[in-house]
């Protein structure tokens, strides 16, 4: 046999494994481009995914007079996967907006290391550009999901927030952009709930105050975030809640807001026994800590506290109307 024919079948040889290892390459930078993406937004599942998502289905399901008429439980939950396609596709792009500023790295280096541009997954000029992809690719996804105008929304907001200077000169400004994208969010992941193109229902008599009512709700106590980030923060030069008016009389803020809308809500939507229980039990055990638990990991404990109080809040117009 000539040497060429031996290398020829060699060649042949290896060609399964090479193409195994091709395989197993692209595989990889999938995944570690996958989960970096995944890290944009790790942090946001408890604050906006999820209880945005929970918004959206229950609120489908309390139907009238929340809403213009009743769907069929079955369809409501059909669109349980756009619901939450819909909130991620839209937190996305902001998120990546939120972080590939350069003291947004500097704040994140304090707070969150594991995010991908201080841990130098990917580059601030990479973060940009997907970053104008995916408003893109939401923009062209919502018209079909539902949720149009809240991505538009979000899309100034994000701006704002992020670029304009919005989450660090005000304390009040950031809150209230927070109230803002907070509304566009519960209220976008309703519409899509209930976008079936043959149902014709839409928000009813009490939608938007509902959605006011859950704006003031966060303009008076997003701040509980904030306990946890107050180094990251300073260092960046942002101006929050306790920064601006110091520790303790923010503490006091939350103490007091978080049972007074526990109380308010559930009133003022006429609700019996089980609209009451969640709001106040949670309320108290947001109240304690953010009172008595003061160091940076039980922060981080009060916070998550703080959003389980949020989506029990959410739940108020189901048990009367659902």
């Amino acid at each position: 046999m000539s040497l060429s024919i031996r290398k020829c079948i060699s060649e042949l040889a290896r060609l399964p494994t090479t193409a195994s290892q091709t395989t197993r390459k692209l595989t990889n930078k999938v995944l570690y481009h996958g989960y970096t993406i995944w890290l944009f937004t790790q942090s946001d599942l408890k604050t906006i995914i999820v209880p945005s998502s929970v918004f959206g289905l229950i609120g489908a399901l309390s139907g009238p007079p929340l809403l213009t008429g009743s769907l069929p439980n079955e369809a409501i939950l059909f669109r349980a996967p756009h619901v939450l396609l819909w909130t991620w596709s839209t937190l996305l792009p902001f998120a990546i907006n939120n972080q590939c500023q350069e003291d947004a790295i500097t704040e994140d280096r304090h707070n969150k290391p594991w995010r991908p541009l201080p841990s130098k997954r990917i580059a601030p000029s990479s973060a940009t550009w997907l970053m104008l992809l995916l408003y893109i690719v939401n923009l062209l996804l919502s018209p079909h999901l539902g949720g149009f105008w809240q991505s538009i929304s979000m899309l100034f907001l994000g701006t704002w927030y992020n670029r304009l200077g919005g989450a660090d000169r005000s304390a009040v400004e950031k809150n209230f952009i927070n109230a803002a994208g907070y509304i566009s969010f519960v209220s976008g992941a309703l519409s899509v709930a209930i976008s079936d193109r043959n149902s014709g229902v839409g928000f009813g008599a009490i939608a938007i105050p509902w959605f006011l009512c859950i704006g003031l709700v966060i303009l008076t106590t997003v701040h509980t975030q904030d306990f946890q980030d107050v180094d990251g923060d300073a260092a960046r030069g942002r101006i929050t809640v306790p920064l601006a008016i110091g520790d303790g009389v923010a503490r006091l803020t939350v103490a007091l807001a978080v049972p007074f809308w526990s109380l308010f809500i559930p009133w003022y939507f006429q609700s019996h026994l089980l609209g009451w229980v969640g709001p106040i039990i949670l309320a108290t055990v947001v109240s304690y800590r953010i009172s008595l638990r003061r160091n940076k990991t039980d922060d981080k404990v009060t916070f998550v506290c703080w959003n389980l109080w949020i989506v029990s809040l959410y739940a108020v117009p189901f048990y009367i109307y659902g």
